[in-house]
């Protein structure tokens, strides 16, 4: 193509954990390639995993909201020929670990679900905007749904290290479905949990929550993914 050019400081090689970053101060490459290594893999229940990786430091700097790309691993002997998009559970810095909270449901994942403890994993990132606070903001909702949970737990804690108030509303089909409730309660966050099985999810219900909490003056703004309907609801 005519005028197009590759920028010289292109991150080109992957990093690895321990290894010298050379784009580890270069804002202008805020993403790169990455061979972190599996601490854990382990099974949150019946649909989802949690997996725990070490990363090097520039992985570290993802923000709420943001992305990695994952190479995965075939399940079956065959290729799997594109990355798969997964949003950060939660971020220890302290020990250089990233956490992601997935559902097995295609090749991609379910060949990331093989991966053992001191496997390499490849994944790129961090990619997307990520969320951002407004400063006037003094009370959040986050609402989610199964896997649409691994993206709240970011924003929850930056509310919590701003001193902003979190209420988390977490949806399931199911007791045995329903996740996370410690992660937000670890992060002072007041949870309700609300059941298919009791008929607690029911849209009128949550409806009648969201407007307490309103009228309570608990509300500045929604965070909302992995349910269509509880979209449209915060909409």
């Amino acid at each position: 193509m005519a005028g197009f050019s590759t920028p010289s400081g292109f991150a080109k090689v992957p990093v690895r954990p321990g290894e010298a970053d050379p784009h580890l101060e270069r804002p202008d490459i805020p993403a790169g390639e990455f061979i972190s290594n599996v601490v854990s893999n382990d099974w949150v229940n019946d649909e989802y995993k949690l997996i725990v990786v070490d990363a090097p430091a520039r992985a570290l700097t993802v923000k709420p909201g943001q992305f990695f790309q994952w190479q995965c691993p075939s399940p079956d002997g065959a290729e799997v020929w594109t990355r798969r998009p997964m949003s950060i559970y939660q971020v220890d810095r302290q020990h250089s670990r990233l956490e992601f909270l997935y559902k097995l449901a295609g090749r991609g994942t379910k060949g990331v679900g093989t991966l053992k403890p001191g496997d390499e994993f490849n994944i790129a990132g961090p990619f997307g905007v990520g969320f951002s606070l407004d400063a006037a903001w003094r009370n959040v909702v986050v609402i989610g749904r199964g896997v649409g949970l691994a993206t709240l737990g970011p924003v929850s804690q930056l509310a919590a290290d701003d001193g902003v108030g979190v209420t988390a509303i977490l949806s399931a089909r199911a007791p045995e479905l329903a996740m996370s409730a410690d992660v937000f309660a670890g992060m002072g966050a007041t949870v309700i949990p609300v059941l298919d099985t009791d008929g607690t999810s029911d849209v009128a219900n949550v409806e009648s929550i969201l407007e307490g909490l309103i009228a309570d003056g608990r509300v500045d703004a929604f965070f909302t993914c992995g349910s269509n309907r509880l979209l449209a609801l915060c909409q």
